[in-house]
């Protein structure tokens, strides 16, 4: 189980940097070929891009939040299924009287 909290752990963190971090960077990079001055239209490899870098980024974010909530979730019923099994089994040695 450790090694379930461990990566539940990391996802949480790369959930956090992609929340916090890299939606602004995504934005930083996506605006400017977004808005080009003049009369000419966007690059169509600038369109291909902007989709290709703001899917790959919130496809990070989601899959490491995913992976962060069934890590935590997974745990956290281990450690209840611990202690319930523990609590039976000393409840199991008392005795009656």
């Amino acid at each position: 189980m450790r090694w379930q909290f461990i990566g539940a752990l990391i996802a949480g963190l790369i959930y956090g940097v992609a929340s916090g971090a890299g939606i602004p960077l995504i934005l930083k990079e996506v605006l400017p070929r977004m808005w080009v001055e003049g009369p000419d239209p966007v690059p169509y490899g600038d369109l291909i891009l902007i989709g290709v870098i703001m899917v790959g980024g919130m496809g990070i974010r989601c899959a490491s939040e995913f992976a962060n909530m069934y890590g935590m979730a997974y745990c956290g019923q281990r450690v209840l299924e611990g202690l319930r099994t523990d609590t039976f089994a000393h409840l199991q040695k008392l005795s009656l009287s």
